[in-house]
């Protein structure tokens, strides 16, 4: 396996549990089309977490 497919596991590895529960919240608290509030706030503050780590 190179190296960079085992670099990509592990990063993979790091970010899966944090969007399994994101799946899982959007998914046990449905919003209607065109009116996601509350997943695009969940998103919005994931990506800016993401993004200044």
């Amino acid at each position: 396996m190179s190296e960079f497919v085992s670099r990509l596991l592990g990063e993979i590895k790091q970010v899966l549990p944090m969007v399994e529960s994101i799946y899982k919240d959007l998914h046990q608290n449905p919003e209607l089309a065109l009116q996601e509030v509350c997943t695009a706030g969940i998103v919005a503050q994931k990506c800016a977490k993401l993004i200044t780590k």
